[in-house]
């Protein structure tokens, strides 16, 4: 295991539910993980497994009506000369609307979403919005926050930061707008950065650009990236460790290389099998996962993936959730096939 000079965030058995009255989705259902301080660590499955919702918990900002039920989230922050000291944060302790939890959110934890137009303020400039982030934390003069925003926004990459200072967020480009969501969400320089399918919306091009300037700000300044995609292409530009949710479980997790030389969970190989190839024959049919994602309001008794596994073995897998199983220190794996009972 990770000790805490090397864990920034220390995620045990989360659980996150909705309480609706259809019934209750547990949109989170045991999730473990850990984010390393400066590292990358992609979170990717389809539409609906909770990626977002792991994301919401973190930062406590879960939307009504759901509440974080059990589970430990945990930030560990260095502090002394020396940088040696590390304090446990216990995040799940906190109040949502604390000023403990407020303080964190944005000067250690940020977050950029897939569309910024839904972020920002449409009826104030790119500018002033980046310079309150500043005055919110810290007791600074407007001129000064107004240096700090444009020097963020040169940062990264938007061109004439001093004129575009006075833009509206619909007077800039998807890409730019991008752009600009970053510049708030590391204008306080922060320790992680969870990054929301953030390129989804933007064209191939654009999207490459956004890539490359998180890999250039997150070693400029040092900080770790939580990136949520389903897109396994992303996941292996950016990430150095990965978890794969599937119904708000985490059913693997390890280092990137590992994801695609050696997958273990039948979930995990038949996404790699419907990526597209370069040299595969023209015309021929991708390989698709049977079925479809079960209603999150009626998850199938045992592996929430064993309706759509062509390796269930029936009375185990359709009865009983599999634990997690540890095949190397840096590989979780939660599946039938590798306890003794399968």
């Amino acid at each position: 295991m990770m000790d805490n000079l090397e864990t920034l965030i220390d995620v045990r058995d989360l659980k996150t539910y909705f309480y609706l009255r259809e019934g209750t989705v547990r949109a989170v259902d045991g999730a473990t993980f850990s984010i390393r301080r400066g590292k990358t660590l992609g979170v990717v499955g389809e539409s609906g497994c909770g990626k977002s919702v792991t994301a919401q918990s973190i930062l406590q900002i879960v939307p009504r009506p759901g509440r974080i039920i059990q589970g430990e989230i945990t930030l560990y922050q260095i502090s002394g000369e020396s940088g040696q000291q590390v304090t446990p944060v216990r995040i799940t302790d906190l109040a949502p609307s604390s000023d403990r939890m407020r303080a964190i959110r944005g000067s250690t934890i940020s977050m950029i979403f897939q569309e910024p137009m839904t972020s920002f303020s449409p009826v104030h400039t790119i500018g002033e919005q980046l310079a309150e982030t500043i005055q919110i934390h810290h007791e600074v003069s407007k001129e000064s926050a107004r240096q700090s925003a444009i020097n963020m926004m040169r940062q990264v990459g938007i061109s004439n930061p001093e004129r575009n200072f006075d833009a509206y967020p619909h007077q800039l480009s998807g890409g730019m707008r991008q752009r600009s969501m970053i510049a708030m969400a590391l204008m306080l320089r922060p320790s992680l950065l969870i990054a929301d399918e953030p390129t989804t919306a933007l064209d191939v091009t654009t999207e490459a650009q956004i890539l490359r300037l998180m890999r250039q700000m997150q070693e400029s300044l040092g900080m770790a990236i939580l990136f949520i995609t389903h897109d396994l292409g992303v996941i292996a530009e950016m990430a150095d460790d990965v978890v794969v949710m599937y119904l708000g479980r985490v059913v693997e997790s390890t280092n990137v290389d590992s994801i695609f030389y050696d997958p273990k969970h039948p979930y995990l190989r038949a996404l790699l099998k419907s990526i597209p190839r370069v040299g595969v024959k023209s015309g021929k049919r991708l390989a698709a996962i049977e079925g479809m994602v079960p209603n999150p309001l009626n998850v199938p008794q045992g592996c929430p993936f064993h309706p759509r596994c062509t390796e269930m073995i029936d009375g185990l897998c359709n009865v009983t959730v599999p634990d997690n199983l540890y095949l190397a220190e840096d590989h979780m794996v939660a599946c039938h096939l590798y306890t003794s009972g399968g």
